[in-house]
């Protein structure tokens, strides 16, 4: 039996009662128990097989990773009609947990958005996020692919959702200088002035990567000159990167001139 298709505890065998739904092995994701007590009991025989059961889980998983990686939408439907779980996730290659790189957000690092939109059809979750707290608009926006992003905004995607230092899509595309996909979340509402774990925003991130079109267009949108937690603010940032263009930009607004 595949493990998408297990009901029971793999140690006490038992159904979990109803709407409580049973949780995967954390190293394996192949693997799934009613309980943490459960989890815990079976370790000892369990850690034996678990790395072969996530590589043979994995390997279950890879047509459809591949082919939304790639766009190939025609093979992308083929699976899923076939029965392969559209939020599949598995492990990523250069990493020791998984990070459940789920079909869709394959799909969205590479741009993909024909397979975004089969995938989300199907069912598939939009926000769920990696193990960094990494969603599909958050890499669609890393990675300035502006249809991905446009079709994920239009499909409901959280558009200020956090990966876990609080990193919002918004920030991403500012410090990569994709100005496009950050004109498209500002005009979906994005907050302009959100704040990671160590009090940096857009609007800081832009200034201090030298990025002078996504750093006016911030300004423009109402964003704050707003200093991190050990006091650098935009203009500190972009004077110590010898961002010049910058720093002439955030003096001319200052003074109140907005051209």
């Amino acid at each position: 039996m595949s493990s998408f298709q297990q009901k029971a505890c793999s140690k006490c065998g038992l159904n979990p009662a109803a709407g409580i739904q049973l949780r995967r092995c954390g190293s394996c994701l192949a693997v799934k128990y009613c309980s943490s007590a459960c989890e815990t009991e079976d370790w000892a025989s369990h850690r034996l097989v678990c790395k072969n059961a996530g590589a043979a889980r994995k390997e279950e998983l890879i047509p459809l990773l591949l082919a939304a990686q790639n766009g190939d939408v025609a093979t992308v439907e083929r699976l899923l009609k076939a029965g392969a779980k559209v939020d599949g996730g598995a492990y990523s290659e250069t990493q020791n947990s998984a990070i459940i790189a789920t079909p869709l957000y394959m799909a969205a690092a590479a741009g993909q958005a024909a397979v975004i939109a089969v995938l989300l059809r199907a069912g598939a979750k939009i926000n769920r996020a990696t193990a960094g707290g990494s969603t599909p608009l958050c890499i669609a926006a890393q990675e300035g692919h502006r249809a991905a992003v446009s079709v994920l905004v239009k499909a409901g995607a959280e558009i200020d959702i956090m990966t876990d230092d609080q990193r919002t899509p918004l920030l991403v595309a500012a410090e990569q200088g994709h100005e496009a996909v950050l004109a498209m979340l500002l005009e979906a509402g994005a907050d302009v002035n959100s704040i990671t774990n160590h009090g940096c925003t857009p609007l800081f991130i832009a200034a201090e990567q030298g990025h002078e079109e996504v750093l006016v267009a911030l300004l423009k949108a109402g964003a704050q000159m707003t200093a991190t937690d050990d006091g650098w603010t935009p203009l500190m940032a972009a004077t110590s990167g010898g961002h010049t263009s910058i720093v002439a930009a955030l003096r001319r607004w200052t003074a109140g001139i907005r051209n």
